[in-house]
Protein backbone atom coordinates (compact mmCIF):
# COMPACT_ATOMS: atom_id res chain seq x y z
CA UNK A 1 0.00 0.00 0.00
CA UNK A 2 1.52 3.84 -0.73
CA UNK A 3 1.22 6.12 1.70
CA UNK A 4 -0.73 9.17 1.02
CA UNK A 5 0.69 12.39 0.40
CA UNK A 6 -0.39 14.79 3.73
CA UNK A 7 -0.50 18.70 4.65
CA UNK A 8 -0.45 19.39 7.98
CA UNK A 9 -0.77 22.60 9.53
CA UNK A 10 -1.44 24.39 13.01
CA UNK A 11 -1.66 23.19 16.96
CA UNK A 12 -4.50 21.96 18.92
CA UNK A 13 -7.69 19.48 18.48
CA UNK A 14 -7.30 17.12 15.39
CA UNK A 15 -8.77 17.85 12.52
CA UNK A 16 -8.45 14.96 9.30
CA UNK A 17 -10.23 16.92 5.61
CA UNK A 18 -11.45 14.23 3.29
CA UNK A 19 -11.00 15.80 -0.49
CA UNK A 20 -13.86 15.30 -3.02
CA UNK A 21 -13.34 12.50 -6.03
CA UNK A 22 -12.03 15.19 -8.38
CA UNK A 23 -9.88 17.14 -6.06
CA UNK A 24 -6.50 16.82 -3.72
CA UNK A 25 -6.20 17.77 -0.39
CA UNK A 26 -5.20 21.34 -1.83
CA UNK A 27 -9.06 21.97 -2.05
CA UNK A 28 -8.30 22.71 2.11
CA UNK A 29 -5.39 25.23 2.53
CA UNK A 30 -7.81 28.50 2.71
CA UNK A 31 -9.63 26.01 5.48
CA UNK A 32 -6.52 24.64 7.15
CA UNK A 33 -5.24 28.56 6.84
CA UNK A 34 -8.45 29.71 9.18
CA UNK A 35 -8.38 26.67 11.50
CA UNK A 36 -4.49 26.42 11.75
CA UNK A 37 -4.71 28.61 14.38
CA UNK A 38 -6.84 26.54 17.13
CA UNK A 39 -6.50 23.23 15.24
CA UNK A 40 -4.36 20.61 13.74
CA UNK A 41 -5.51 20.05 10.46
CA UNK A 42 -4.55 16.96 8.44
CA UNK A 43 -5.63 16.87 4.85
CA UNK A 44 -4.39 13.97 2.14
CA UNK A 45 -4.81 13.15 -1.17
CA UNK A 46 -6.15 9.90 -2.03
CA UNK A 47 -5.39 7.44 -4.77
CA UNK A 48 -4.39 9.51 -8.29
CA UNK A 49 -5.19 12.49 -6.51
CA UNK A 50 -2.49 15.69 -5.89
CA UNK A 51 0.62 13.61 -5.34
CA UNK A 52 -0.48 10.42 -4.04
CA UNK A 53 0.21 7.50 -6.48
CA UNK A 54 -2.74 6.60 -8.68
CA UNK A 55 -4.25 2.93 -7.96
CA UNK A 56 -1.92 0.33 -8.78
CA UNK A 57 -3.54 -2.78 -8.24
CA UNK A 58 -5.53 -4.40 -10.71
CA UNK A 59 -9.12 -4.35 -9.06
CA UNK A 60 -11.10 -1.84 -9.37
CA UNK A 61 -10.41 0.87 -6.61
CA UNK A 62 -13.44 0.83 -4.06
CA UNK A 63 -14.50 2.94 -0.82
CA UNK A 64 -13.36 -0.19 1.14
CA UNK A 65 -9.47 0.60 -0.49
CA UNK A 66 -10.15 4.60 -0.11
CA UNK A 67 -10.73 3.78 3.95
CA UNK A 68 -7.21 1.74 4.09
CA UNK A 69 -5.71 4.69 2.99
CA UNK A 70 -6.88 7.12 4.79
CA UNK A 71 -6.56 4.81 8.08
CA UNK A 72 -2.73 4.87 7.41
CA UNK A 73 -3.04 8.86 8.22
CA UNK A 74 -5.46 8.07 11.30
CA UNK A 75 -2.52 7.48 13.69
CA UNK A 76 -1.81 10.54 13.23
CA UNK A 77 -4.36 11.99 14.82
CA UNK A 78 -5.49 12.50 18.59
CA UNK A 79 -7.71 10.15 20.07
CA UNK A 80 -10.45 12.33 19.33
CA UNK A 81 -10.59 13.84 15.48
CA UNK A 82 -13.04 16.05 13.82
CA UNK A 83 -13.38 14.78 10.16
CA UNK A 84 -14.40 16.86 7.52
CA UNK A 85 -15.34 15.61 4.26
CA UNK A 86 -16.92 16.97 1.11
CA UNK A 87 -18.56 14.91 -1.54
CA UNK A 88 -17.30 11.60 -1.78
CA UNK A 89 -14.52 12.31 0.64
CA UNK A 90 -17.80 12.49 3.31
CA UNK A 91 -18.41 9.00 2.30
CA UNK A 92 -14.50 7.76 2.86
CA UNK A 93 -14.76 9.93 6.25
CA UNK A 94 -17.90 8.37 7.35
CA UNK A 95 -16.57 5.06 6.98
CA UNK A 96 -13.08 5.69 7.92
CA UNK A 97 -15.38 6.72 11.42
CA UNK A 98 -17.07 3.66 11.60
CA UNK A 99 -14.22 1.38 11.04
CA UNK A 100 -11.92 3.31 13.47
CA UNK A 101 -14.27 4.44 15.72
CA UNK A 102 -12.22 7.71 16.10
CA UNK A 103 -15.55 10.05 16.87
CA UNK A 104 -16.35 10.20 20.31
Amino acid sequence: MNMPFVREQGVGPDVVCFHSNCSSSGQFKALMDTLGSHFHVTAFDAYGAGKTPAWSQSSRLSLSDEVALAETVMPQAGEQVILIGHSYGAAVALMTDRLCSLLP
